[in-house]
């Protein structure tokens, strides 16, 4: 039969274990040999709290006692126990010293986590500054343009004038070449 694991947990009330036998202890006080339970083990007993006061297998209220896993999760649960496992490393002579050394380890890392944030802050006030500059240039870069496309809409009314100065330097033309030609008709007729 596989040995059930246990869990140590310390009493916040008066218990009376599952695996206790009122029989099996009556028995033993016949004999007058100390009853042994079967299901759990009592690590650190508490006395009772009043003279006379009779147990029946109740453990009182402050004993370390170590139950089947099942058991003492139950009553840690429904709060009459709670845990009395050690927690490793903090038993230990030197446990204080690890623990400052933990804690100037985190401080230096807050440090590093700090100027990293200060760095960022910095950086992100750069790009602030990039991003606002971009905008005023693509603004004017958009006017530019937008004048740009005005002047190419324009062209049908440049295209007009043009025309029209080509038509009058073309009557122009042709009022010199008839000026001339009657010019010439004046010559010949002299």
């Amino acid at each position: 039969m596989p040995k059930e694991k246990m869990f140590q947990v310390k009493l916040n009330r008066n218990y009376v274990p599952k695996g206790y036998d009122e029989v099996e202890d009556a028995r033993c006080a016949q004999r007058g040999v100390p009853y042994e339970p079967k299901g759990y083990r009592v690590v650190q007993a508490v006395e009772a709290p009043h003279a006379g006061a009779i147990s029946h297998g109740k453990l009182w209220a402050g004993t370390v006692v170590q139950l089947p896993l099942d058991e003492a999760a139950s009553i840690i649960n429904l709060k009459i126990a709670e845990r009395d496992d050690p927690i490793p490393g903090f038993d230990a002579p030197d446990a204080n010293a690890a623990l400052d050394a933990r804690q100037e380890e985190l401080a230096a890392l807050a440090n590093k986590l700090e100027a990293k944030d200060e760095a960022l802050e910095k950086l992100q006030a750069d790009y602030k500054a990039r991003m606002t500059a971009l905008d005023e240039r693509s603004r004017r870069l958009d006017e530019k343009l937008a004048a740009l496309e005005s002047a190419e809409n324009v062209p049908e009314a440049d295209d007009k004038k043009a025309d029209d100065k080509k038509a009058d330097d073309k009557k122009a033309d042709d009022k010199k070449a008839d000026d001339k030609k009657a010019d010439d008709k004046k010559t010949e007729k002299k």
